[in-house]
């Protein structure tokens, strides 16, 4: 993805091994449109999704509804990607 718009992009850690993206796109689509998503490994080991929503409403909703949550035996955080934070 080229262009994140400004305050629409999170950083999901937490997310314990092996989840797939479809996985994490359908939660994410509880609380709006997802844009992008993408799951990474860290060096590490640790893996993180990026994940791109519809609206800076969409991307705040999502914090509020799945940060500090238990999912597949860990707790997700999310925070907006370091350059949309105000």
């Amino acid at each position: 993805m080229d262009q994140i718009p400004p305050g629409t992009g999170l950083i999901v850690d937490g997310l314990g091994d092996k989840i797939p993206e479809s996985e994490l796109r359908r939660l994410c689509e509880q609380v709006g449109v997802v844009r992008f998503i993408k799951i990474s490994t860290r060096p590490d080991g640790s893996t993180f999704g990026l994940v791109i929503m519809g609206s800076v409403e969409e991307a705040r909703d999502a914090i509020l509804k799945f940060h500090g949550t238990h999912h597949r035996g860990t707790i997700m955080q999310l925070k907006l990607k370091q350059e949309d934070r105000g």
